[in-house]
């Protein structure tokens, strides 16, 4: 009889079996996972070592390209560009190709390579594109960089971006400033106003031209009322800063030196314009104007001067009444033929009575020469002078308009009268001064000069425009003097010649409808017919609700 098999040793051999089994397919699997990791392994030193050489010949590229352009720089501008133009390519994110190349295209006499110059410029500052970006690494250069990125975005009317790099600069000058004085501990020249490092009489605030654009500067276009408002809050900030410093003026040719395209004039490009000042309606545009003045007659001294006649004249008490024709100078750097103030005031100035008036004009041409006005030659006994920078001997001092000052000085004028102060930055220079006993403001822009009451004494304007006079007079530095609000100063001068042609340029527009000009040939149409950037915020609302009340209204 053969042998009963106990179940349980079946299944323990049943057990042994299956574990031997899957101990086999484990060794065979790990065997053969290993045989892939070493296939992997091997597949990773391949990539790596391509890598590496590729990063090695890229690194190669760029050193011969670097020793290229720093062999070039001197004697081959073009050479130096295309070196770093060629690193850019193997690698997008060189920082120093970036400042090299981005520095030597803003000095481009061409408009679209100096934008890509400050472009080049923002980016290396800029952590989100470079890793390291420049704010990560020592350079000399940063703050006159920034400086000047800050200084053409001002130009090009970007009020944020410039805000940002102004400010920038400010910062990293100051760091300078104090790395400077913890080097130069117990020397007496490391004192709170230095010129040293940042020179430009840098104040604890930092550097006093970087401070007067931030308090000279607007936004051009403003969001929001409460964006227009936030500007002017800037603004005042920094001009309260910096004439509250003790003894600090603008070091004209520390500013040269140190900004591109600061040395034609360093006036220029340390104080912006006050034009836009008549477009914030709800700024206290007197306070703003006058802080603007004062900054100037800070930077430059040598604005606050007087005629030696025009003081002698102020230490007369009673002046007897004059017994030949009161000497007229009219000042202005737009009497231009078509300007909006030439048609504006030119009737006016040609009717004067000859009789009572001897007339002197005077064009400030500040950019390019053009043609002087006509109404000018009315009058051949009127005489007529084109004022202008002399670049031989006025670069790098922006208290140049002097000179033509001690010119105008020796006329001995009765009255100088000014049209439009806030304009022209010549004619701003020449009102700080006086240089007639009588010196007069008036609508040619229509707003304040903020040139003190004791230079500049009158300010003529239409009755018309103004608030009641108390409350006028509260927006003028000036004394305010009001023609009759029944009369239009203006005289009329016909645009439109026989034959529908503009007697402006002389093309004709009879032919014209909605369609030529691309409008709607149904609704009503309203046109303001100003820029922009005219336009205060506040106004939109007025657009709006023309809108909402009119349904077929085209704005």
């Amino acid at each position: 009889m053969s042998p009963r098999r106990h179940p349980l040793r079946f299944l323990a051999i049943l057990i042994c079996s299956w574990l031997l089994i899957l101990q086999l397919q484990i060794s065979s699997s790990s065997s053969s996972s290993d045989h892939e990791d070493d296939e992997d392994d091997n597949d990773d030193e391949l990539l790596n070592n391509n890598l590496q050489q590729q990063f090695q010949l890229k690194f190669q590229q760029i050193q011969q390209l670097r020793e290229l352009a720093y062999t070039a720089s001197s004697n081959n501008p073009q050479s130096w560009q295309t070196a770093w133009e060629r690193i850019l390519t193997i690698d997008p994110f060189n920082v120093e190709a970036h400042v090299n190349l981005g520095w030597s295209l803003i000095h481009s006499p061409l408009a679209t390579e100096q934008e890509r110059g400050f472009t080049l410029l923002q980016d290396a500052f800029d952590e989100s594109k470079m890793r390291p970006c420049l704010m990560d690494m020592e350079n000399p250069e940063k703050f006159r960089m920034a400086a000047t990125i800050g200084r053409y975005r001002a130009q090009m009317n970007e009020y944020g971006v410039a805000k940002k790099f102004m400010k920038l600069a400010l910062d990293i000058g100051k760091k300078d400033q104090q790395r400077l004085k913890e080097g130069s501990s117990g020397n007496d020249t490391a004192n709170e106003n230095s010129t040293a490092g940042n020179g430009n009489a840098s104040s604890k605030h930092g550097d006093i031209c970087i401070q007067m654009q931030l308090a000279t500067m607007f936004d051009y276009f403003p969001s929001s009322t409460k964006g227009a408002d936030a500007a002017v809050k800037i603004k005042m900030k920094y001009a309260n800063q910096l004439l509250s410093t003790q003894n600090w003026t603008i070091d004209d040719e520390y500013v040269s030196n140190m900004f591109p395209g600061a040395e034609p004039d360093p006036y220029v490009h340390c104080r912006l314009q006050l034009f836009y000042l008549s477009f914030y309606y709800r700024a206290n545009v007197a306070e703003v104007a006058s802080k603007s003045y004062e900054l100037a007659r800070g930077g430059w001294p040598e604005l606050n001067s007087s005629a030696e006649f025009v003081k002698e004249y102020d230490l007369i008490q009673d002046h007897s009444c004059i017994r030949r024709k009161i000497r007229l100078a009219v000042i202005a750097g737009v009497i231009t033929e078509g300007h909006s103030n030439s048609e504006s005031f030119g009737g006016m100035l040609s009717r004067l009575d000859r009789n009572i008036f001897e007339v002197t004009y005077v064009l400030l041409a500040e950019q390019s020469y053009k043609e002087i006005a006509l109404f000018t030659k009315t009058h051949p006994n009127d005489r007529i002078h084109i004022m202008s920078q002399d670049k031989t001997v006025d670069e790098r001092n922006g208290a140049w308009t002097t000179r033509l000052g001690k010119e105008i000085e020796s006329w001995q004028m009765d009255i100088i009268f000014y049209f439009e102060l806030t304009m022209s930055s010549i004619a701003q220079r020449l009102g700080m001064q006086r240089l007639a006993p009588v010196q007069i403001n008036s609508i040619g822009h229509p707003i304040t000069s903020g040139i003190d009451r004791s230079v500049v004494q009158y300010y003529i304007s239409w009755g018309a425009a103004e608030l009641p006079l108390e409350i006028a007079q509260t927006h003028y530095t000036e004394e305010l003097k009001l023609l009759p609000s029944d009369i239009i100063y203006q005289y009329y001068e016909r645009r439109v010649l026989p034959g529908e042609v503009s007697r402006m340029d002389g093309q004709s527009f009879g032919q014209l409808n909605r369609s030529s000009l691309g409008l709607p040939s149904d609704g009503r149409i309203y046109i303001c017919m100003q820029k922009p950037f005219k336009f205060h915020p506040e106004v939109d609302t007025l657009f709006c609700g023309i809108m909402m009340k009119d349904t077929k209204a085209r704005v």
